[in-house]
């Protein structure tokens, strides 16, 4: 398995040659996507902007987050991913989003997702946001914070790869 700078310096590649910036909406991430962008060196040609959007507020400023979306699904879930990926794209006036919201822990978790749940969201332009989940079962918090990045990340890669329109 590719480590997170690997992968980092990947994400970078395919999207400058696809000619996309990109900008983060991390929670429980708190940046460390965008530090792992920054990593890469001309990262500055792709990356437009990163908000740590933590608390439910942020995410509804920053992101367009809806009060009921956060109500109904809980505040790490798909559809709060969603509507993150999808908002800090017009937000940021940027062609990708990338949105992640989870329970690192220790404590955390909610009827709606335990601690090690993480939804990420990922918006590419001319289609809608697609979400995931991931559990990372019996992690500590860095290490779920660590995968997350790597994951989403890792995704990126993929559906950049898959898509030949973008």
């Amino acid at each position: 398995m590719e480590n997170t700078a690997e992968i980092a310096e990947l994400a970078v590649k395919l999207l400058k040659k696809n000619g996309l910036h990109v900008a983060t909406a991390e929670s429980c991430t708190g940046g460390m996507i965008a530090a792992a962008l920054c990593g890469v060196a001309g990262c500055s040609d792709v990356l437009e902007s990163s908000f740590v959007t933590y608390s439910a507020g942020s995410k509804q400023r920053f992101c367009g987050v809806g009060a009921g979306t956060i109500e109904t699904y809980g505040i790490v879930s798909e559809q709060v991913a969603y509507e993150m990926a999808s908002g800090v794209v017009k937000t940021a006036c940027s062609d990708v989003g990338l949105a992640v919201t989870g329970f690192a822990g220790p404590g955390g978790g909610d009827e709606h997702a335990r601690v090690g749940t993480v939804c990420f969201g990922i918006k590419l332009p001319g289609r809608d946001a697609l979400t995931f989940t991931k559990y990372y079962e019996g992690c500590g918090r860095q290490t779920v914070r660590e995968n997350a990045v790597r994951d989403i990340l890792s995704r990126l890669c993929e559906e950049l790869r898959r898509s030949g329109d973008v």
